[in-house]
């Protein structure tokens, strides 16, 4: 870094705020330091001159260093931070950082050659993040206009095609039983064309956070019988054989019979392929409990 850079130096000390200016002045880092006592007067500073650095003090009378870096950060401020504190309390360097301080070095080993080194990296670093703050900025605004020329795409589109919609209902009467495949097609294209403008909103809502996903329990035959148009296989539940029930009744002449209950029904998805599209079908199996006799069961005895 061969260019000047502005720094501000924050320190209510006079002494420490020499002994600084020697050891930046000693590392041949070409530069322009201006000083500030305390907060207020480096917010008044800061407001009236960029600075490319702040080499910042936590105990300033009044507002500490570290309420002072939170309110530069909260008016948008990225400049960076240098924090120079005699205090080597792990929390308190862990709170300066968190509020935003770009990097620290600490007052008792001011080497002029190590000085230099942190504040050139605390540039560099203060740099990349205004870069990268500007790159978010410019993407929010590429997709919130993306979002207003969709919407706007949108309804546009959805004229047409709600009114292609009415006009193939009004030729369904008119049209001769030949021409009705033709209909078919223009009908399928306008459904296509509708749900792919339906995709798109979706796709930018779940992008900007604003699609809320609601959970709640759903019936899926339903659901495959909408998506695949084919009706329900009702059960079929072979009734018993009479062998089964002659078998029973030899078995135990004297008592009487009783169904067995209780046996619940599990749907059963079959899978088949008719003309490369994928039919799913259900059907309800029934299914008997463990230890019980299929169609029949004799009453235990008494």
């Amino acid at each position: 870094m061969t260019e000047s850079v502005r720094l501000l130096m924050v320190d209510d000390d006079v002494v420490d705020r020499l002994a600084i200016r020697r050891a930046i002045e000693q590392s041949g880092l070409t530069s322009e330091i201006d000083e500030a006592s305390d907060a207020d007067e480096a917010l008044q500073k800061v407001a009236q001159r960029r600075y490319d650095c702040l080499l910042l003090d936590h105990d300033l009378p009044g507002t500490p260093g570290i309420e002072l870096t939170r309110n530069l950060r909260a008016h948008g401020n990225l400049v960076p931070i240098v924090f120079v504190t005699g205090q080597q309390n792990e929390e308190l360097l862990q709170a300066a950082v968190e509020a935003g301080v770009t990097d620290f070095f600490p007052k008792g080993d001011l080497s002029p050659r190590r000085l230099a080194l942190r504040i050139r990296f605390a540039i560099r670093i203060g740099r990349a993040e205004a870069e990268s703050a500007r790159s978010l900025a410019a993407a929010n605004t590429a997709a919130r206009a993306r979002d207003d020329v969709l919407a706007v795409v949108s309804h546009d589109l959805r004229g047409p095609l709600h009114a292609i919609s009415l006009a193939c209902e009004a030729l369904r009467e008119e049209l001769p039983p030949p021409a009705m495949r033709y209909l078919g097609a223009i009908e399928r294209a306008s459904a296509r064309a509708e749900r792919l403008i339906a995709d798109l909103l979706e796709a930018s809502a779940i992008e900007n956070g604003a699609l809320q996903l609601s959970r709640h329990p759903v019936d899926a035959g339903s659901i495959i019988h909408a998506s695949t148009g084919s009706a329900m296989i009702a059960p079929k539940i072979a009734p018993p054989s009479t062998k089964t029930m002659k078998s029973s009744s030899a078995r135990h002449p004297t008592r009487p019979m009783a169904r067995a209950s209780g046996a619940p029904a599990t749907p059963t998805m079959r899978l088949a392929t008719t003309r490369g599209t994928t039919v799913i079908r259900m059907a309800l199996m029934k299914i008997e409990p463990k230890g019980s006799i299929h169609g029949t069961m004799p009453l235990s005895p008494g």
